[in-house]
């Protein structure tokens, strides 16, 4: 277990529209990307690297981690390490968003995920965590990404191993962040509002 004992939900309950709610069990829809031509420009808008990995959604109820793929797969079982490092946390209850991945998640690294996945070969597993939905009894889907984000960043402040945070640029910097990640040879990036 973690050494700090922090009270998440009060630090949740004060994020913009947070609401009490129980978190229930099981597999939620995620968010999906629309592919665009340009890349958005604005205060209303954040730019984070585009991981070649598999998107995960994962909940932990009551410490019990349980984690599937984006269309309701359970993968517990296949990543029983992501399990583990969830329950880690500190958090009694979480529903989070991120992708699986191998390496640094580039391109290049799709290959060595799929090899590790299928036991050819041993690489290191990463579940890079970009959203958090809700903590300790806590709903946060309301409040502004920005703030879902600090909340995330503050929970991973402490490190465990096989888990990281999607840091993001501001809506000015998009296109740098995307020329970035094209040279770093990323898929690109996934601009939110």
């Amino acid at each position: 277990k973690r050494k700090r004992k922090i009270d998440w939900a009060a630090r949740a309950l004060k994020l913009t529209g947070a609401k009490k709610a129980k978190l229930r069990n099981e597999a939620y829809e995620p968010q999906l990307a629309k592919l665009g031509d340009t890349t958005p420009i604005g205060d209303q808008w954040l730019h984070e690297v585009k991981w070649d990995g598999y998107r995960l959604v994962s909940t932990m109820v009551g410490g019990k981690a349980r984690i599937w793929s984006r269309n309701g797969i359970e993968w517990t079982a296949k990543v029983p390490e992501l399990r583990a490092a969830l329950e880690q946390l500190g958090p009694q209850d979480l529903a989070l968003d991120g992708e699986l991945i191998a390496g640094h998640g580039t391109q290049e690294d799709f290959n060595l995920l799929q090899a590790t996945l299928s036991g050819e070969t041993q690489g290191a597993l990463s579940y890079v965590l970009f959203d958090l939905l809700h903590v300790d009894g806590v709903d946060v889907r309301s409040a502004p990404l920005v703030e879902r984000k600090a909340l995330l960043e503050a929970l991973l402040a402490e490190p465990v191993p096989h888990l990281a945070y999607s840091s993001h640029v501001p809506g000015d910097e998009g296109a740098a962040a995307f020329a970035l990640a094209s040279e770093q040879k990323f898929e690109g990036i996934i601009s939110k509002r």
